[in-house]
């Protein structure tokens, strides 16, 4: 009992050391601290330490940890007795990730956005509200602290519509606004992966190895996904085919843009996979589950079918086991919000454009060229 008062202190002080190192450097706006290799020599403590001050500190908010990026310094905007934070006064950029969960995806997008501003004049903060939750205190401090907003993530159509009602340069990632934007008209830039396009892609490159059964396994029911299932099948119809004779499964009904649990992805994987007669080959964002749930009945991808995965940004395990891969590039969409928020400042208007950006077709070993029997 002894020795976990022990550990709970260490890791407690830890905690309290970051955090007062923090509000020191609050004025550099959001920022990537050291590994936890580097703070564990730097205290002297074991990493299992560190991991658990970073995790209270992650739970107070004051940072985010993205898996396999690293952990960042949040913006807290209003300090402890409420009052509103003062800082230099350079561009003041806010990027808002309305998410409960910290995607790697979210970390490429602020390096992205980081790296293509100017540094001498420009300072990122990361702000996590939780979308739908009603905090008009720190909504009020947003509107007055950023100059510029880059919003990504689950948000809801409450969220958006707060956003680009604030009269500042604005950046919407995605596609879960798309509906309110073309309806209340509002100026605003929408940087979205075309994933209708590479959808269509990938069925179209089975089709090329000799897939003739290609199986779809989506999210949910959201926009973002809808996308993925047109391009699916827009691909089949142009090969002659009727898309409702093919496996296209959804792992919750929802109409929310969220991952879904591993649970219901793996049950949706299975739909798939206990069907052998129905499909050759399968396209999903969960590799992962796929290759679960073939396993757990004997089949290989790459061996018995084919399989392409979608990811966002280099990925170790799909590189690992070889895997085909539909990889959005989630740096290069933090460049261009960068280069168009520029263009707003320079130009002291809103920009009104939606701009696609491709996904890369990786070719590896899960998608084998196959011989194409006659019918």
């Amino acid at each position: 009992m002894a020795m976990m008062s022990v550990k709970k202190h260490e890791y407690e002080r830890i905690a309290t050391k970051i955090a007062d190192d923090i509000r020191q450097k609050s004025s550099r706006g959001t920022y990537r601290l050291p590994s936890e290799r580097e703070i564990a020599e730097q205290f002297d403590c074991s990493r299992v330490t560190v991991r658990a001050a970073l995790d209270r500190l992650a739970s107070t908010g004051l940072v985010m940890r993205f898996p396999g990026k690293g952990t960042y310094t949040t913006d807290i905007l209003l300090d402890p007795t409420g009052e509103t934070k003062t800082r230099s006064r350079l561009t003041h950029i806010g990027l808002l990730i309305f998410n409960r969960s910290c995607s790697g995806a979210y970390a490429d997008l602020m390096d992205g956005l980081r790296g293509a501003l100017p540094e001498t004049d420009c300072v990122v903060s990361i702000w996590q509200p939780r979308s739908g939750t009603n905090i008009p205190e720190l909504m009020t401090a947003a509107v007055e602290e950023f100059d510029g907003l880059v919003i990504a993530g689950d948000f809801s159509q409450e969220d958006l519509a707060w956003g680009i009602k604030q009269r500042k340069p604005i950046v919407v990632i995605g596609l879960a606004g798309d509906d309110l934007l073309s309806a209340v008209g509002a100026k605003s830039v929408q940087l979205f992966h075309d994933e209708r396009a590479a959808y269509m892609r990938a069925v179209e490159y089975l089709w090329s190895l000799g897939y003739r059964k290609p199986a779809l396994l989506m999210g949910s029911h959201h926009r973002a996904y809808r996308a993925r299932q047109e391009g699916f099948e827009d691909a089949l119809r142009r090969a002659g085919e009727d898309p409702s004779k093919f496996l296209a499964v959804t792992a919750t009904p929802e109409d929310v843009h969220i991952r879904p649990t591993h649970e219901q992805v793996l049950a949706a994987a299975e739909q798939i996979i206990a069907q052998p007669d129905r499909f050759d080959s399968v396209i999903s964002s969960s590799f992962f589950e796929v290759m679960q749930a073939a396993r757990a009945r004997g089949l290989e991808p790459g061996k018995d079918f084919g399989l392409v995965g979608e990811t966002a940004g280099e990925d170790r395990l799909a590189e690992l086991y070889g895997i085909t891969e539909l990889r959005s590039d989630h740096t290069r969409l933090g460049k261009l919000a960068a280069e168009k928020l520029m263009m707003e400042f320079e130009s002291k208007r809103r920009l009104h454009m939606r701009i696609p950006v491709s996904c890369e077709l990786i070719i590896r070993e899960s998608c084998p060229s196959r011989t194409v029997t006659k019918e």
